[in-house]
């Protein structure tokens, strides 16, 4: 993930470097688990978001720590044991002169949101912050998890040559579906198209879907930015998405209260895994 990522941060880092942080950045998690087996297993089977802090009350330290300290053991150079040490600190991923820190962070939070295993709020609002950080783009933020995907499928066919078995690491993709992101807001918009795109789904046009151009009927998900329209508009809209029995979801940020209209309607983050897309899917099948 780091060396996909690498190319397109404005703070240029060698993607080679960046493909040793990418392996070396858990690796005190890998030190942690081997140590303590049983008790490292009752962590991960936890929430990904009181990991650190789990971590910290059962061992005094968390994985971070641990992988600083053998990397610096080992005397690798140090800009590798502060991206291993900082990759989940956002105080300083999102502030240090050290690029290679923040790409870690960036690569750390786009291989979770590819494997589905990831805390929506708190990775939007780092993610956020990192790309603002970084100068890492949308569009290039996909390229890079089109990357990743690529560099995992090649992986994988290597283990099934080798006799290793696969990765476990791509994306689920499910059957492609065709959708509307429904905002006024460009930034998001593009965020959740770009995710829609990666996952294999097909998108149609906001204004075309309104005016209803020929296509429209393909439609078959909308997701809804509430935070962009008015109640009259929520309202309207909601009835209007029911009557045409579209599967459909709320875009909600972190304390966003659901409008009363689309109540019982399945929610989404801004940042979102195929398989919470397919969940949306199974809970308003009609």
């Amino acid at each position: 993930a780091a060396q996909a990522v690498a190319p397109y941060v404005t703070r240029r880092t060698d993607p080679e470097e960046a493909f040793v942080a990418g392996l070396m950045h858990d690796i005190g998690a890998y030190i942690l688990a081997a140590a303590v087996p049983e008790a490292y297993l009752e962590i991960l089977e936890g929430a990904p978001a009181n990991r650190l802090l789990l971590e910290q009350e059962k061992f005094g330290m968390d994985h971070t720590v641990a992988g600083q300290a053998l990397l610096k053991f080992w005397k690798l150079p140090d800009s590798l044991s502060e991206a291993c040490r900082y990759h989940h600190d956002m105080s300083v991923a999102c502030t240090t002169e050290h690029g290679l820190t923040t790409l870690t962070a960036i690569a750390d939070i786009l291989a979770c949101v590819n494997r589905g295993d990831f805390d929506t709020y708190t990775s939007e609002n780092d993610l956020t912050r990192l790309l603002n950080h970084s100068g890492l783009s949308t569009s290039d933020m996909i390229r890079a998890l089109d990357q990743m995907n690529d560099k995992v499928d090649e992986m994988s066919d290597f283990m099934k040559i080798t006799g290793a078995g696969s990765t476990g690491m791509a994306m689920p993709r499910g059957p492609e579906r065709t959708c509307v992101v429904i905002t006024t807001d460009e930034q998001r918009r593009d965020l959740v198209q770009a995710l829609l795109t990666h996952q294999g789904h097909a998108l149609f046009p906001m204004e075309d879907f309104f005016q209803r151009e020929p296509g429209c009927h393909d439609v078959d998900t909308a997701l809804v930015d509430p935070e962009t329209l008015t109640r009259d508009q929520l309202d309207r809209l909601a009835k209007y998405l029911d009557d045409l029995g579209l599967h459909r979801a709320v875009l909600v940020e972190e304390g966003t209260t659901v409008p009363a209209s689309m109540q019982g309607w399945p929610t989404l983050g801004f940042l979102f895994s195929g398989r919470q897309l397919a969940g949306v899917r199974a809970m308003t099948r009609n």
